[in-house]
């Protein structure tokens, strides 16, 4: 027999609640001793409370209170257990977690999403499974796997291809039907300064007749510096807009 989702999640909540105390406090202490020893707490300008930890020879920062760190935990406890833990001890331990990050860290930094600067160099996430990065100075661009920027791979960021050298940005005026050189201009300027992670931002106004493929252009655009699963959204409301996407 089906049951309506709101009496499925009334029954798991009366389960949780009848769990011995002993039970919930020890799948909170195994979700607390999966943190690898080398685990990096910090937080950052926002006080979010956020941990670095090692994968695959290099270093994977989390936001703490994020989807992709509570799916770190599901996966990690799942692989050994074979089962998920209760939510409510899920729910302690990323709060016992956020609070030694917030309170009981001394590591201050600033952390980024899509594209993050330091020393005068601009760091840019790939988010692929490898966790490469470009890092671009002014003697160039290389790719690079650890850097002292905490940039942070969100649940919506899809990855960006490696960049090859010898390419052109003329290549854009044919691709993207623009009228004039100078709105290629214009296009490469608002592509360069949106991957720069300090503002002023620039705002792009694209302009035409119905059909005449606004919302396609505006969706290359995303997709050349900032990949989602929401390339296409409305305007967000005041004090609603999500930090972690570079275009909107």
């Amino acid at each position: 027999m089906n049951l309506p989702q709101n009496i499925v999640e009334i029954k798991k909540k009366i389960q949780e609640a009848s769990e011995p105390p002993q039970r919930q406090n020890s799948q909170k202490e195994r979700l607390l001793n999966m943190l690898p020893v080398e685990a990096a707490f910090w937080c950052d300008q926002n006080e979010n409370g956020g941990v670095s930890l090692p994968e695959n020879g290099y270093s994977v920062h989390y936001h703490i209170q994020s989807g992709t760190f509570r799916d770190w935990f599901l996966q990690r406890f799942f692989h050994v257990y074979q089962s998920s833990p209760s939510e409510s001890a899920l729910k302690e331990a990323i709060a016992t977690l956020n609070a030694r990050s917030r309170f009981g860290s001394t590591q201050r930094v600033i952390s980024y999403h899509r594209a993050g600067l330091h020393d005068g160099k601009v760091y840019i996430h790939l988010a692929g499974e490898d966790g490469q990065q470009i890092e671009i100075s002014a003697e160039g661009w290389r790719i690079t796997h650890n850097s002292a920027v905490k940039l942070i791979r969100s649940t919506q960021m899809k990855p960006l291809p490696i960049p090859q050298r010898g390419g052109s940005v003329n290549a854009l005026k044919k691709c993207l039907r623009l009228d004039s050189e100078a709105s290629l201009y214009l296009l490469v300027g608002f592509l360069l300064q949106s991957l720069y992670p300090v503002g002023p931002f620039p705002l792009l106004a694209v302009t035409g007749e119905q059909g005449s493929g606004k919302t396609s252009l505006c969706r290359i655009i995303s997709e050349l510096i900032d990949p989602s699963a929401s390339a296409i959204r409305a305007l967000p409301k005041k004090g609603d807009c999500p930090h972690e996407i570079v275009v909107i």
